[in-house]
């Protein structure tokens, strides 16, 4: 299994164990990037690092290009690759017509502004031996407002290198119409 494919399946799996507790900032469309940062960070070092003491694995890691810009999470593998790994949260303005979201509006193109932007700075790095990674969850979405999200679903794909994979997550167990949707793409 490819290195962005296991990155892919730890932050599903943290956002999947912790859907119960991310429903607050979901209800009121706020952000989690922190958490889910640091909830990743242990998971990369417990379970693609081995829990080694000696590796190599960094938050907000300074780019060796530019000292100026600096990465969510920086990390080496066992097979001394080099992994800058950007994440981002996409809180949407949608009203998914439910009590169980707040109303209220929030300027999603900001959020998707931010995403390019971190794979542009991905891009100018230039080693073909780093690894440069965009993780980034959308919330809340709803069937009802998936061609909405598609509109800028489609300026982050223009954008964006090689897309990984992608994967809906429901939050609220007795309503799946609401839903978050994680995506991962690697920067070329």
């Amino acid at each position: 299994m490819s290195l962005e494919k296991r990155l892919f399946d730890l932050i599903y799996a943290c956002l999947k164990e912790n859907r119960k507790k991310l429903q607050y900032p979901i209800r009121q469309k706020a952000k989690f990037e922190g958490w889910l940062k640091i909830e990743l960070f242990y998971s990369i070092w417990h379970k693609l690092l081995d829990r080694n003491q000696d590796s190599e694995i960094k938050l907000e890691q300074s780019y060796r290009h530019n000292t100026k810009c600096h990465c969510d999470i920086f990390f080496c593998t066992p097979k001394k690759k080099y992994v800058y790994l950007e994440l981002k949260t996409i809180n949407t303005n949608y009203d998914c017509n439910s009590d169980l979201i707040m109303k209220k509006t929030k300027p999603i193109t900001k959020n998707v502004r931010s995403v390019i932007e971190d794979a542009n700075k991905l891009e100018k790095i230039k080693n073909k031996e780093v690894k440069k990674i965009v993780a980034f969850v959308v919330y809340p979405l709803c069937e009802e407002k998936l061609d909405e999200w598609e509109y800028h679903e489609s300026k982050i794909n223009k954008k964006m290198g090689k897309f990984v994979d992608f994967k809906d997550l429901c939050v609220f167990p007795n309503n799946k119409r609401i839903f978050m949707r994680l995506y991962l793409y690697r920067v070329t």
